[in-house]
C-alpha cells in the first residue's frame, strides 16, 4: 500500500549556504507508517530549473509547470493506493477569483498547480483522498469552492491560530450526522487543534460540511459520492485520538 503526500518548500539558512528542501512534518510519515503504508513525497515541479525559466519567460513556464502537473497527478492517480494533501501555506486567491488579502501569505505556483490537478484526478478516479488544513482547502477550491481569506475578520468566538504543543486541543467541532467522519469517529463532536487563518466559505459542489466549529465555520468536507474523500481542517496527525483517520485511509484502500 503506497500513499502519496505532498511537500511544502523551505529555505535553511547556513553560514555559508542556502539549502532549499521540500519536506513533510515526521508526524504525518509515522500517522501513514502505522497504519502498514509505504509513505511517498510528492514535490512539485521547481522554478529551481532557472536556465528553462530565463529561456522560456514567466508565460511559458507557466504552461510548461501546468502541463507537467497535469502528467504527474494523472499518472500518480494511477500509481497509488493513496493521497494525503498535507498543510501548509496560503492558497493562492486567484485560484477562485479573489484578490490577494492584506494577510494571505504569498502563493507558490508549482505546489498550488501540482495539488490542484492530484485533488482533481483524485476525485474523478476516486482514490482515497484526506487533505488535512491547506490540503482540505486545496480540495474544495480545486472544486469549484471558496475561502475565507483570513477567519480572524469574522470576529468569531474561537481561536484557530494555536502555538506549540500542537498536541493538545484548543476547541470543538460538531460532527454531522450519517457521514464518513461521524462513522470513523462514532460521535457527534470532537477535541481539535487549531493552526489556521483561512477557512472554507462556499463549499465545492460536490462536497458537504462534515463539521463545523461553534461560529459555523467549516472544519471537514466530504464527497459523499467517492469511498474515501475528506478534508479536516486540523491537523490529525498531532493527536494520538485521531490515529483513526489514517487508520480510515488505510481501510479505504484495502476495501478498494
Amino acid at each position: 500500500m503506497i500513499v502519496g503526500i505532498t511537500t511544502m518548500y523551505s529555505e535553511i539558512e547556513q553560514p555559508d549556504e542556502l539549502t532549499r528542501i521540500e519536506r513533510v512534518a515526521i508526524e504525518y510519515i509515522s500517522a501513514l507508517q502505522n497504519t502498514g503504508a509505504t509513505v511517498a513525497l510528492i514535490p512539485p515541479m521547481h522554478a529551481g530549473h532557472r536556465k528553462l525559466q530565463l529561456e522560456s519567460g514567466p508565460q511559458e513556464w507557466q504552461r510548461i509547470v501546468k502541463d507537467k502537473a497535469h502528467d504527474q497527478a494523472k499518472e500518480l492517480v494511477g500509481r497509488l493506493d493513496a493521497l494525503v494533501l498535507s498543510g501548509g501555506r496560503d492558497l493562492n486567491p486567484a485560484l477562485y477569483d479573489q484578490d490577494p488579502h492584506a494577510e494571505t501569505a504569498p502563493a507558490r505556483f508549482e505546489r498550488d498547480t501540482l495539488e490542484q490537478a492530484l485533488a482533481r484526478a483524485a476525485f474523478l478516479a476516486d482514490l482515497p483522498t484526506l487533505g488535512i488544513c491547506r490540503g482540505m482547502q486545496m480540495m474544495d477550491v480545486a472544486l469549484g469552492g471558496t475561502l475565507y481569506q483570513h477567519v480572524p475578520d469574522l470576529a468569531t468566538g474561537a481561536s484557530h491560530s494555536q502555538q506549540v504543543p500542537y498536541q493538545e486541543t484548543s476547541h470543538i467541532v460538531d460532527v454531522a450526522p450519517d457521514t464518513l467522519l461521524s462513522r470513523i469517529f462514532d460521535t457527534d463532536s470532537l477535541a481539535v487543534n487549531s493552526m489556521h487563518h483561512q477557512a472554507v466559505d462556499q463549499v465545492a459542489p460536490q462536497l458537504v460540511p462534515s463539521a463545523k466549529d461553534a461560529d459555523g465555520i467549516v472544519e471537514a468536507i466530504e464527497a459523499p459520492s467517492k469511498r474515501f474523500f475528506l478534508g479536516v481542517q486540523w491537523h490529525p496527525e498531532y493527536l494520538p485520538d485521531h490515529a483513526v483517520l489514517f487508520t480510515a485511509l488505510a481501510e479505504a484502500c484495502r476495501k478498494g
